[in-house]
């Protein structure tokens, strides 16, 4: 199996702030503002409790207004928005990005660990607002394990087999999207085992645990630092020969510190190298918790 980093969500340059970790461990990765989206922020459902819109005019200072569209995806939440019969998640990718995925064989029964940008934020008054020193993070907030993998030819051929896919922006107005055009769709159940639950589904959120921080320790009130990573669980000191972004000489650090950089997306780990992966990404989706 091959595990998969994907970056999603508000970052500095894509939405100019961080996810909010909610006082409750709920995490909400925002969706990236994109004008071809068929989506507002004021239309994403946050447990039905109103939208996310409000969240995002507040966290960024009225930056971004709730009416502004978004690229929700990976959509992972049955409750977002209104859905059609027989939803199911699904992720899209498209160019440079599957390209990379595609290179490096990755397929049906592997797994994406979706990470983002995540701080603290609580509700004064009426405004959200990030915690007061508590640092930028970068976290595991959801998965999929891959159970199908479509191409997108064309919006009629996609809806013909899959019509609850009418609202995913990899099949809206697909002038916007260059090379090659794939949505995932998720197995029925993970086939990794974790422990207190019988079966998780395919594709999921999870609530927030110390165990799912990629943010190194040492460095998590370090300014500009969130971006290096402890691998200590998984990779020890045998280094990044075999993770599909980097190289030894020019990202680790001391071993099992890696400095991660760039704008990339998409991170391959191959677990056949790194077998101790399985367990980690295990102990990481015993944090699963349905909010619905």
């Amino acid at each position: 199996m091959k595990i998969i980093l994907s970056r999603k969500g508000f970052d500095s340059s894509s939405g100019g702030v961080s996810s909010p970790i909610l006082p409750n461990g709920e995490l909400i990765s925002l969706p990236i503002p994109y004008e071809f989206s068929p989506t507002a922020f004021s239309e994403v459902a946050w447990k039905h409790r109103g939208d996310i819109g409000e969240i995002v005019a507040s966290l960024t200072k009225g930056k971004i207004r709730s009416n502004k569209l978004c690229h929700l995806d990976p959509d992972l939440r049955r409750e977002s928005i209104e859905r059609q019969e027989n939803w199911r998640p699904a992720f899209g990718q498209m160019g440079s990005e599957q390209s990379h995925l595609q290179n490096n064989g990755v397929t049906t029964g592997d797994l994406f660990l979706f990470f983002g940008l995540f701080r603290k934020a609580d509700k004064l008054n009426t405004e959200w607002q990030f915690v007061r020193n508590e640092p930028p993070l970068h976290l595991i907030y959801g998965w999929l394990e891959i159970g199908e993998i479509v191409t997108v030819t064309s919006r009629e051929t996609v809806l013909d087999r899959y019509p609850w896919l009418a609202d995913h922006p990899h099949v809206n107005d697909l002038t916007q999207w260059k090379g090659d055009n794939v949505i995932y769709l998720p197995a029925k159940y993970l086939s990794i085992n974790v422990a207190n639950h019988e079966r998780l589904p395919g594709a999921g959120l999870l609530r927030h645990h110390e165990q799912q921080i990629l943010t190194a320790e040492a460095e998590r009130h370090t300014s500009g630092c969130v971006s290096y990573w402890d691998i200590s669980p998984w990779a020890d000191n045998r280094g990044n020969e075999h993770l599909s972004r980097y190289n030894k000489e020019k990202n680790l650090i001391n071993g099992t510190v890696l400095k991660t950089s760039g704008r990339w997306q998409e991170m391959v780990i191959d677990t056949e190298f790194y077998p101790e992966a399985n367990d980690w990404a295990r102990g990481i989706l015993t944090g699963f918790e349905k909010f619905a």
